[in-house]
């Protein structure tokens, strides 16, 4: 299916501010507004600054490289073979952690559609393979046509984000905006924004589907992160100014945090259907992210594999056959990665780039004698020196 370069460049964009949105917009609000509104403002547009540098030194990084090149060739290059073995298993825990996850949050949705359906409990206990299933098969036939599917459930995403938004409108009370509570502790609030500001992992796969043609991809990647800002302030202002702040810490709380604010949303507005928009929203967002996701470990895999023929089939079962076997069998192992993930991601997108950066401008790659450009450099610095600022917060 050939895509024309306007499509390709919509898709992208959607494949990147999708990723994001379904990833963070229900629990970064919860985590960013549990100390108030303005605080909430703030720790958004940091971690807004913060996905935009670091995914534009990344994407500097891994253009001095050929197309397809994903960050183990790139930390093998610059950092050498141990350099390319930490990058590779820390990239590798992450996506096969948050496909667990995934996994996990999406099959409940099929086992509870399934169940009110009356379909027998013995398929309808099995969402997690039934979804998997699905989207295997929707991986298998290519990047084109994942990007259609993409863009129809992020269509059913946004529509859905939409709708709620408007319903919850002619509840808003702006004097809640002024609600501020501080504590000790509502820096801890930035691991969560970090994970949420994610799309690093798609960046690599990106560059090759634009035919690393820098001027879209700068493009793509400004106007896909600031979808997902835009959204996530709009979303901030009509929760923070229709909950009471310590129904924040209440929600977040609870056994399941989605099913709690939907409620709460419910009993405060009187909205009868939120519900029903509430599943389809969150189907929504965890399948968009899903996507995204895969996206990134298939061309993960493929950079690894370089030298190995793959099959379609084996690539895609490559993907999902261990996050799926994590979630029925050993799911403790990618709870337990989740809860570093944070850390995880700073490492790996905001350290780890910066310093390849810092090589490349020093050494030869290949025999090449490669540089970038001087207004890169305050940015590296820029960098390391908030991510080190913010380990230091989380340890």
């Amino acid at each position: 299916m050939q895509l024309t370069n306007k499509s390709r460049i919509f898709g992208s964009i959607i494949l990147l501010s999708g990723s994001v949105i379904g990833g963070g917009m229900i629990p970064l609000p919860l985590e960013a507004g549990i100390n108030g509104f303005i605080p909430a403002i703030f720790i958004l547009l940091l971690g807004f600054v913060y996905l935009l540098l670091s995914a534009f030194m990344l994407l500097q990084v891994n253009l001095h490289f050929p197309a397809g090149s994903n960050i183990p060739t790139m930390a093998n290059a610059t950092l050498g073979r141990y350099g390319k073995w930490f990058a590779k298993i820390l990239l590798l825990l992450i996506l096969y952690a948050l496909l667990a996850s995934y996994i996990a949050g999406a099959g409940s949705i099929v086992h509870a559609v399934l169940t009110t359906m009356h379909v027998p409990k013995t398929i309808s206990i099995q969402g997690n393979i039934i979804f998997t299933v699905i989207f295997a098969g929707i991986l298998y036939w290519g990047i084109a046509f994942t990007d259609n599917v993409n863009r129809i459930l992020a269509f059913g995403l946004i529509v859905s984000i939409v709708v709620l938004m408007s319903l919850m409108l002619p509840h808003m009370e702006l004097n809640k905006l002024k609600q501020i509570h501080l504590n000790e502790s509502w820096w801890m609030a930035l691991p969560i924004v970090v994970i949420a500001f994610t799309f690093q992992p798609l960046i690599p796969a990106i560059r090759e589907y634009l035919n690393s043609d820098y001027r879209k991809l700068k493009y793509v990647l400004i106007i896909g992160a600031l979808i997902p800002l835009i959204l996530f302030l709009l979303w901030q202002t009509l929760l923070s100014s229709t909950l009471d702040l310590a129904k924040f810490s209440v929600i977040l709380n609870s056994v399941n945090p989605v099913t709690r604010l939907t409620s709460t949303i419910s009993q405060q507005t009187q909205i009868v259907h939120i519900t029903k928009i509430a599943d389809i929203f969150s189907f929504c967002a965890i399948t968009t992210s899903f996507i995204g996701v895969a996206v990134s470990l298939q061309h993960v895999l493929a950079d690894i594999f370089v030298k190995k023929k793959s099959s379609p089939l084996r690539s895609v079962a490559l993907m999902l056959i261990p996050p799926l076997l994590f979630t029925e069998f050993y799911p403790k192992v990618y709870l337990f990665a989740l809860d570093y993930a944070g850390l995880m991601v700073v490492i790996l997108f905001g350290i780890l780039p910066a310093i390849m950066a810092w090589r490349l401008r020093k050494d030869s790659v290949d025999g090449l004698k490669l540089s970038l450009s001087k207004q890169w450099l305050p940015i590296a610095t820029l960098i390391v020196a908030s991510v080190i600022v913010l380990l230091l917060f989380i340890l």
